[in-house]
């Protein structure tokens, strides 16, 4: 019978372990890859192109409903990890303004936003267009604070690819 080998994991180079962690995505990452050990966790901080990009839509799948703290926070450490160099965030659910002001005041690479479901405001999502020139995709829906007025569609008028879907359609809240 052959002796098994056995592989010290901790010893990956930190190269292959953030290829390793793109292929994964950031939440993984969050969720436990990068807590594996030591040099995981070095490695998972590393400001690289894991987290240029943060697709946390439908999170609340793999974790509690109850839990928006939680991927508040998430988001929070991706949004630090990623350095400034923050060029797109997706999110269902869970933002409010505070962390969408905490994603515009350390995000000013951001070229896309899309948010669903999400408890912000006019005035804080302006104040993110302000924050981040470069935002050239905005994709907002379903968000029961938003007003569509003419204020927000001025603040827009930069945006090449622009959709505000208002909170149902039914009972929507247009102030043109």
């Amino acid at each position: 019978m052959e002796a098994e080998m056995e592989t010290d994991w901790s010893k990956l180079a930190q190269d292959a372990l953030c290829l390793v962690f793109v292929k994964l995505g950031a939440v993984e990452v969050l969720m436990g890859a990068g807590l594996v050990c030591r040099s995981w966790l070095q490695a998972a901080k590393l400001p690289d192109p894991l987290w240029q990009s943060l697709d946390m839509e439908r999170l609340h799948s793999k974790l509690s409903l109850k839990n928006k703290p939680t991927l508040r926070a998430m988001a929070k450490e991706a949004v630090d990890r990623a350095s400034g160099r923050l060029e797109a965030f997706t999110a269902e659910w869970f933002v409010d303004d505070e962390l969408l002001g905490y994603i515009a005041s350390r995000s000013p690479s951001l070229r896309s936003l899309k948010l669903v479901d999400c408890s912000i405001t006019n005035g804080v999502l302006m104040d993110l267009l302000d924050c981040c020139p470069y935002l050239e995709v905005l994709y907002v829906s379903d968000c029961c604070n938003i007003i569509i007025d003419g204020a927000l569609l001025a603040k827009c008028g930069r945006i090449s690819a622009l959709t505000l879907i208002p909170f149902y359609y039914e009972c929507c809240r247009l102030a043109w």
